[in-house]
């Protein structure tokens, strides 16, 4: 449930007015000799597409006048902080979720700012505060709705969702740029990004434990069990093949063992082009930008949002983990190359122009990389996360409505992810597409074609 906003006290709790002459101040570059008391600011939650489990997120608008103007201007920011349910928290903070995106505002994103200079800027908005500690945990960077951008409008047709994946290529291939430009300026000495932030060395999610081991189970692997059983309930619906490995058990233990192979994936391999990564691409952390002509809608620009995952590793796992999340089977098929183009083509303009070098790797190898390599990371992340990823965020809303109302003080009832979307998967026909498509590619990477 959304905080209420509006009252003094809560908008006290969620930021100081010494951060928002902080934030004004990066903004204008100059001191600011007035503003908006905190109890006239305007906060709003943001909208179902940017509010995630992981954080919670507003926008709120600050008037000011600069020193040294006679005006008084408004600036429009986001302010994102940890979630309000407490095991929600608990989450991100076992996790350590929203360290790693403080990280990135705080130290990545001025750095690579710092290679652009005024001539380029990374895809992302632009970050005025980032801090986690014990006595706050907060960012604040510039509200991109406020500059026209929107989050993705579902459905889209085959060649509306080609044109948004050639954007987001196009624009990944400009964020790792920045990442590798960024990188080659710093000593030898400094191990680079991994000297900045060792905990780069350890993916958030993507582990296994041992035993006797501190390090808390993976929530993600939750996600991988539901999935799990959901494909043994449907393997009859894909294939002979896939049923019978169903019946002998040889599926449970194949998609068991799958966990184990996205987990040595993601392990950093010290000879590969590795690259800071956003680390969790799809369509959904990505927000667009239109212009109209002539009441035609042109899409023009993107960035991109929520770096609670990013991790240095080769490119190619956030390539596919964008392709197998967020794009179909027949777009994948059909204009494989000519996304890799524009990732790779991005990639090469962008170092250029900041006068970085060129890619440490080749458009030959990155191929190779994808197909022989890679490919199995998207495959089996979309199996992992994608059916829960897919639901309708009213149609959760509902079943939580439907389990009970919630006694002041007690957190929500965890709904089953497993029934969740069994149900789904049984009244809604698009779900219901994608659902047996991603099952359909697991099956055929997975299962032995020796099985019966």
């Amino acid at each position: 449930m959304d905080e209420e906003v509006g009252r003094p006290a809560v908008v006290q709790e969620l930021i100081s007015n010494d951060v928002i002459q902080e934030c004004l101040r990066k903004h204008a570059g100059r001191n600011i000799v007035e503003t908006s008391p905190l109890d006239e600011l305007l906060f709003e939650p943001a909208t179902r597409k940017v509010e995630g489990s992981t954080s919670s997120v507003y926008r709120f608008k600050v008037g000011y006048r600069p020193e040294g103007k006679n005006v008084v201007q408004a600036k429009s920011f986001m302010l994102k902080r940890l979630p309000q349910s407490a095991v929600q928290q608990e989450i991100v903070q076992t996790a350590g979720l929203f360290r790693r995106e403080v990280f990135f505002y705080d130290q990545v994103l001025p750095y690579m700012k710092s290679i652009g200079g005024k001539r380029m800027s990374p895809p992302v908005p632009e970050g005025y505060h980032a801090v986690s500690n014990d006595e706050e945990n907060l960012i604040v960077m510039e509200d991109p709705f406020d500059e026209g951008f929107q989050p993705p409008k579902f459905p889209m047709s085959n060649s509306e969702l080609l044109e948004h994946s050639l954007m987001v290529m196009r624009k990944l291939g400009q964020l790792h740029a920045f990442s590798y430009g960024a990188e080659r300026t710093m000593t030898k000495r400094s191990r680079g990004w991994l000297g900045i932030e060792p905990s780069l060395e350890q993916d958030l999610l993507l582990y296994e434990t041992a035993e006797g081991e501190d390090r808390p189970p993976s929530h993600a692997y939750g996600m991988l069990l539901s999935s799990i059983n959901l494909a043994l309930d449907l393997a009859g619906e894909i294939s002979e093949r896939a049923t019978a490995a169903a019946s002998s058990g040889e599926l449970a233990g194949i998609l068991q063992g799958a966990w184990s192979m996205v987990c040595q994936m993601v392990r950093i391999d010290p000879k590969a082009s590795n690259v800071l990564c956003h680390g969790d691409c799809w369509m959904n952390n990505v927000i667009f930008r239109y212009s109209k002509t002539g009441g035609k809608e042109t899409l023009v620009d993107a960035k991109f949002l929520d770096f609670q995952l990013c991790r240095y590793g080769h490119p190619c796992l956030d390539i596919v983990y964008f392709l197998f999340l967020s794009t179909s089977k027949t777009v994948r098929k059909r204009y494989m190359n000519e996304l890799l183009l524009a990732y790779y083509n991005a990639l090469v303009d962008t170092l250029t122009f900041l006068g970085k070098g060129s890619p440490p790797i080749t458009l030959a190898e990155l191929r190779h990389d994808i197909m022989f390599k890679y490919k199995a990371f998207g495959v089996i992340m979309a199996f992992v996360v994608k059916p829960m990823m897919s639901l309708d965020p009213e149609f959760i809303a509902s079943r939580e409505t439907q389990n009970g109302e919630v006694e002041e003080g007690e957190e929500p009832v965890k709904l089953d992810s497993y029934s969740l979307m069994k149900e789904y998967y049984e009244t809604n026909p698009s779900y219901k597409k994608a659902l047996v498509e991603i099952l359909e590619e697991v099956f055929e990477l997975l299962i032995p074609h020796s099985a019966p």
